[in-house]
């Protein structure tokens, strides 16, 4: 099943590559989701297509296969270290997260938390590109601030938890809470914020919190998502005319 955040994500993500492939006049096909979710790059090889937008997770080695094979491909909300020969369009991660705490700090927060996006395999932001980056992009922040602790980090299940009334819980045992929260994404947030008012907190009198993804309810950092899918069709664009690989290889910011 696909939670409704990743629903929107891609939702946005399309309407940004059908509107600009429709631009320039390009047919989409897109692949079952058997060939998609699987492990082979061999359906990608039969000849029906001049380029292919991928949307994977960091240890997917089909791009890097196909790219060999001489297949145009680009990486949508990609990792920055990419394979050779493969282009890629993300976000700026540690950006993301400056530009949700950098506010905080200047209204006095010094105890910031991050509630981080999935996690898998016992490794905080597992296998989940996002998540794990904007995870990175908050401890780096929060190291060049002095002010990460370890204990000010937890994780959830999914970019949509029905509860975080557990991390919350962690904290505030803590002798020294947090005053301010930064959330991976905005239903994170607004889970955290349910969770905090169950506990008698106001919000943010008691505590604030921050999210990612724009919602108007709620102190939100907006990402970019559909020029992310029209920024990856330019990208193969360009691969598509020859031009270096490191020319199609974008951070927005």
């Amino acid at each position: 099943t696909v939670d409704g955040s990743r629903k929107r994500f891609a939702e946005a993500l399309w309407s940004g590559v059908a509107e600009e492939a429709d631009r320039r006049g390009f047919s989409l096909l897109h692949y079952a989701a058997a060939i998609r979710t699987g492990t082979e790059p061999a359906p990608f090889l039969d000849g029906f297509v001049d380029g292919l937008l991928m949307l994977v997770q960091p240890e997917d080695s089909r791009p890097a296969a196909l790219a060999a094979a001489g297949l145009p491909v680009v990486l949508m909300a990609a990792s920055p270290e990419l394979p050779d020969g493969v282009g890629g369009v993300c976000v700026d991660e540690g950006l993301v997260a400056a530009t949700a705490l950098d506010p905080l700090r200047e209204a006095g927060h010094r105890r910031i938390a991050h509630l981080a996006g999935p996690e898998a395999r016992g490794e905080l932001g597992g296998t989940d590109g996002i998540a794990r980056r904007r995870h990175a992009g908050y401890e780096a922040w929060a190291t060049r601030h002095g002010a990460f602790r370890p204990g000010f980090v937890r994780s959830v299940g999914s970019w949509d938890p029905d509860s975080v009334a557990d991390q919350l819980a962690d904290w505030l045992a803590l002798p020294e809470p947090p005053t301010a929260v930064f959330c991976a994404n905005d239903a994170i947030a607004r889970s955290l914020v349910v969770a905090a008012r169950e506990r008698g907190l106001d919000v943010p009198r008691d505590l604030s919190v921050v999210g990612v993804d724009g919602d108007a309810g709620l102190s939100s950092v907006p990402v970019p998502v559909g020029e992310i899918g029209s920024r990856s069709v330019d990208a193969l664009v360009r691969l598509l005319s020859g031009e270096p690989v490191a020319d199609c290889r974008i951070a927005l910011p």
